[in-house]
This record gives structure tokens, C-alpha cells and sequence, in this order.
């Protein structure tokens, strides 16, 4: 475990420093050590998940539309119908 990268030549080290007849390197892996910091954890972000409202007016400004009240209302009519057959199935 190491906190910096090993050396180039770490395999040529091992490779001299072990008996040529009785052992053999097959491989060195590298393994950082996890430093837990009470102020790393602070700075995570919680993202909330995106509402089929929100999802829906930043695909229709990425494409160009202007806000329509009318689109809007239709909008959330199917969502009311969507929720609405979701609550039946259960």
C-alpha cells in the first residue's frame, strides 16, 4: 500500500532481490491507501433526482422551443394520467 506511485524500475528491484532458482515475480499490484477525511465527506454533493417537469422544459428549451403555457398544461395533464394509471397497477 503506498500513497505515490511506485518507482519505473520497482519490478527489476524485486526481480534482484529474490532468489533466481526458487521464487518468481508473476506480478506487483498497486494498491492506494484511502485517507477518510471528515471534510471530504462535507463537500459531497446530493443531487435530487429531476422531475418529468423539469426534464421535460429543459428538453423543450434545448431544442429551440419558447416557453408555451398551453404545452405546459398538456404536459402535466399526461403526467397526471401517468401517475394516475401508476396508482390502478399497484
Amino acid at each position: 500500500h503506498t500513497l505515490t506511485p511506485p518507482q519505473p524500475n520497482l519490478r527489476q528491484q524485486f526481480e534482484d532481490a529474490l532468489p533466481p532458482d526458487r521464487y518468481r515475480l508473476v506480478r506487483i499490484s498497486r494498491q492506494y491507501l484511502s485517507i477518510e477525511n471528515s471534510a471530504e465527506q462535507q463537500q459531497q454533493i446530493h443531487l435530487e433526482p429531476p422531475t418529468p417537469e423539469k426534464l421535460f422544459q429543459q428538453i423543450w428549451e434545448k431544442k429551440g422551443y419558447h416557453a408555451d403555457d398551453e404545452v405546459q398544461k398538456d404536459f402535466m395533464s399526461l403526467v397526471a394520467q401517468a401517475q394516475q394509471q401508476l396508482e390502478d397497477q399497484h
